[in-house]
């Protein structure tokens, strides 16, 4: 091999082996580049997790105006339901109580209340002349007991006693006139039975409560009626009693309890409070009552705490829902009220 050839190629490799050299050894000296994590999330020990979006349930819309709370009143008309629930309580009365006219209806679950606290009544009274003089009304029916009214006592009378027909209590199937019949036709207003103190707890421990008290004539537009007792259920018949709202009063006092701030919770004791909804979970044994405004679409979202799968939702008529929720045992009893509780009523009501 030629001699010149040879040292060519050496020159050649020495030339290239020093520039590799020198191109790595820049490379290693440069320091590094800090990464870009203006955009990049922080890490963390803990495992990445979706937001869960917070519990709740649909139901129609147009429910808000059905249910046990439903405001029924000379400002809010009954909506006439496709299909109730309506039947007869002459046929499925016991011997614990009376019916004036074998023709009166009555929500389903209602009769079935009613039935279960005259029982008890008769059991620990002996009183079973407990009469039912009036319940449900059809449009017809209520018409024609008012014009009867209107022509007999003028109509500046009859509306203080009978609501204008679409406007009555007596369409919803949940009210109920009670009297006392003895046995030889004699009728009597229950405050002259020598049980009414029992009667009148029996039915509010149960759901109802007394609808046209005395002095709220001026918020109901309807005369004190001493026999006019309505199904609300539990735990509100209790806190109507409690706080001396009329019905009017009180659904008006429960738009100040939303799933965005605080709710109305009866503890375990019986005492009424205003808890942040996130906390009902953990406020202990009761009940939480909280308004849910009704959707202009046709599902209304209902928010309910964690862990909550079927809250009782009733329409208010009167543009929502009210929404009770119980934790464990329901409270028998509400016995008081905290103070912001107490100047939110006073609100509503100065004069309780």
């Amino acid at each position: 091999m030629n001699p010149g050839y040879i040292v060519f190629a050496a020159v050649i490799i020495l030339i290239v082996g020093v520039s590799l050299f020198f191109i790595f050894r820049s490379r290693n000296d440069t320091p590094p580049v800090p990464a870009d994590t203006s955009s990049a999330p922080a890490e963390t020990d803990a495992p990445e997790t979706e937001a869960k979006p917070a519990p709740f349930i649909e139901v129609p819309t147009a429910d808000s105006a059905a249910g046990d709370l439903i405001l029924v009143n000379y400002d809010h008309a009954y909506v006439f339901p496709e299909k109730d629930d309506l039947v007869n309580v002459y046929e499925n009365k016991t011997g614990d109580f009376k019916v004036a006219y074998s023709y009166y209806m009555m929500s389903r679950h209602v009769l079935d209340v009613l039935i279960s606290l005259t029982h008890e009544l008769s059991e620990s009274t002996g009183e079973d002349d407990l009469t039912v003089n009036s319940a449900y009304r059809s449009l017809e029916e209520q018409q024609e007991i008012y014009d009867e009214y209107r022509d007999t006592w003028g109509e500046e009378t009859a509306k203080l006693y009978v609501a204008d027909p679409g406007y009555s209590e007596h369409h919803t199937g949940l009210a109920a006139d009670l009297t006392l019949v003895r046995d030889d036709g004699t009728a009597l207003p229950i405050l002259q039975s020598g049980a009414y103190d029992e009667i009148i707890r029996l039915l509010r421990d149960n759901g109802f409560i007394l609808r046209y008290p005395e002095g709220k004539k001026e918020v109901t537009r309807i005369e004190t009626e001493p026999w006019h007792f309505r199904y609300v259920g539990l735990p509100h018949s209790l806190i109507i009693e409690k706080t001396g709202l009329c019905f009017e009063e009180y659904i008006a006092f429960l738009k100040n309890f939303t799933p965005d701030g605080n709710v109305l919770f009866v503890n375990g004791s019986g005492r009424l409070l205003s808890v942040p909804f996130e906390g009902t979970a953990s406020a202990g044994s009761g009940c939480a009552v909280y308004r849910v405004a009704a959707s202009d679409e046709a599902v209304t979202r209902i928010p309910v705490p964690a862990g909550v799968d079927a809250p009782a939702v009733s329409g208010d008529n009167d543009g929502g829902f009210i929404v009770t929720v119980t934790f464990g045992a329901a409270p028998v009893r509400v016995t008081g009220v905290s103070d912001d509780v107490a100047a939110m009523i006073d609100a509503i009501a100065p004069s309780n």
